[in-house]
């Protein structure tokens, strides 16, 4: 692992942690009011449950994941790995472009020709450049375009040009 993957997935544990110790003692008592219970008084479910169980589960989660981060760094250091410098292959970054440009096309496409041919001629490229060669996956894409027209056609009632 990276050092700077470890700076900055420990930088959002500790984000996290404050966050979550912020919500708890300031942003929750001063927001909600506990008049607005919705259960009997002896239950102690109020207004401010939900809140505060989300944000100690928040805050969990990030202590745990800050617990994991430090102890991958230690293992790290006492193994004293040295980064391994990749190899730029310069046909994978150049098929990664083709496929955002095909993508910013389809954009393009389908203001000006519409929702149905947009989807008929854009995606099936993507697959294409990216080496997909299996017809089932063509079939899907055609499939979800369709699903997708349905659903916003007819579900949704939103024109889609």
């Amino acid at each position: 692992m990276k050092s700077g993957n470890i700076m900055a997935e420990s930088l959002l544990a500790v984000i996290f942690i404050l966050l979550s110790l912020w919500m708890i003692f300031i942003a929750i008592p001063s927001e909600i009011s506990l008049s607005a219970t919705w259960s009997t008084v002896d239950s102690g479910v109020n207004s401010r449950t939900f809140p505060y169980f989300s944000a100690i589960i928040m805050g969990s989660a990030a202590l745990l994941q800050l617990i994991i981060v430090v102890k991958k760094y230690i293992i790290q250091r006492n193994a004293q790995e040295k980064p391994v410098q990749g190899k730029i292959i310069w046909i994978k970054e150049l098929r990664a472009i083709t496929v955002f440009i095909i993508c910013v096309i389809y954009g393009i496409l389908f203001i000006k020709i519409g929702y149905i041919l947009a989807t008929i001629i854009a995606p099936p490229m993507i697959l294409f450049v990216l080496g997909d060669r299996k017809w089932k996956h063509y079939l899907t894409v055609y499939g979800v375009g369709a699903a997708m027209y349905v659903i916003f056609q007819f579900l949704l009632k939103i024109r889609l040009p």
